[in-house]
């Protein structure tokens, strides 16, 4: 981006509640406008390169050269190992406001505005079906360009990194906000 146009784009307000998510739980659809696309676009060219190479070999969701059927691959074989698993799915991954902070992480000096933009994204206001607008508590439409992106960054700091730490010897499998961890018995509910 241009140096003088840094700081001066203000994301749109965002469709409230077009999703539905397990459990019958309303999400933001958060449909960008073009310019929120384009401006969106552009983070995700800054941050894809900085993000991609320390995602966590496991993480599957919206990454270059993997596909849910490469997830589905690696969980068929695993299966034969690890025949019990732990299926979750993580809630809440547009509303949280940690994400924000995650992000600042891959961020310089010279791209620190990419914070500044994910940060507007984060606060934008929504609109209702009828057009009233609503003031966001937290958490970003999905749907956008960054959207894919967002949601990888979140799962590797919240649960990628967590089972590295924690659980290094548990195989696992992780599109977006869905899991596998595997285990070799039954784990009491």
């Amino acid at each position: 981006m241009e140096p003088d146009v840094v700081g001066h784009l203000l994301p749109a307000a965002a469709a409230r509640g077009g999703n539905t998510e397990a459990g019958g739980r309303s999400a933001d659809a958060g449909g960008a406008d073009l310019a929120d696309r384009v401006a969106q676009t552009a983070a995700v060219l800054v941050l894809g390169p900085r993000t991609e190479p320390g995602f966590h070999p496991d993480s599957f969701g919206y990454r270059p050269g993997r596909s849910a059927l490469d997830a589905v691959a690696v969980a068929r074989k695993r299966s034969w190992k690890h025949p019990w698993v732990i299926d979750l799915d993580i809630r809440g991954y547009f509303d949280s406001n940690k994400l924000l902070a995650a992000v600042d992480t891959y961020l310089d000096w010279e791209t620190r505005w990419v914070g500044l933009y994910v940060e507007r994204w984060l606060k934008a206001p929504l609109v209702g079906h009828d057009g009233t607008p609503a003031e966001r508590v937290s958490g970003c439409g999905q749907g956008g360009p960054l959207s894919p992106l967002l949601a990888n960054i979140f799962g590797h700091f919240v649960f990628d990194r967590w089972m590295a730490g924690n659980h290094p010897a548990i195989p696992f499998e992780r599109y977006s906000d869905d899991g596998v961890p595997r285990t070799l018995m039954e784990v009491p509910v």
